[in-house]
């Protein structure tokens, strides 16, 4: 009888132990994420953030358009172009990963070196086009001789 208590009570403070960790873990995805339209909103009142946008090379050639204001970092180049970012600065990550994963490693990367203010773009650069947000041409001059030369086909 005194063994099937215990058993019991380990088991619940298992699972205790387990709710509190998921909790925990929650609480803190809360605080590393922000949602396209809070960005957008930050974005439109003119505060100071830093965007960083974290696809490869080939991506961005591919889909020359960013984030407004935001500024392309290789995610092999994150730790070259850590320095340039004040430890201070409000930063937001995104990519192109499913499930954010280059920018939530780049998140650990730069909490590690002392960042204090880091969030992650939610759904990324696909859930801000989703929402028909603003876009900015990273090669303006090409796009317009682009056009251009279509035009003049």
């Amino acid at each position: 009888m005194a063994a099937g208590i215990i058993g019991l009570a380990v088991l619940a403070a298992g699972a205790l132990g387990l709710y509190s960790r998921q909790k925990s873990l929650e609480r803190e995805q809360q605080g590393l994420r922000i949602s396209v339209t809070e960005l957008n909103d930050r974005i439109r009142r003119g505060e100071k953030l830093t965007v960083v946008d974290l696809r490869h090379p080939l991506d961005v050639l591919a889909a020359p358009q960013l984030v407004p204001g935001a500024m392309p970092v290789g995610p092999l180049d994150l730790e070259t172009c850590i320095s340039q970012i004040p430890k201070d600065a409000e930063v937001v990550l995104y990519c192109t990963c499913p499930n954010e994963e280059t920018s939530l490693h780049a998140y650990r990367k730069m909490k590690e070196c002392g960042f204090g203010h880091v969030k992650v773009l939610t759904g990324g650069l696909p859930a801000w086009k989703l929402a028909k947000l603003p876009l900015q041409d990273l090669y303006p001059e090409l796009e317009q001789q682009v056009r251009s030369r279509a035009q003049a086909s």
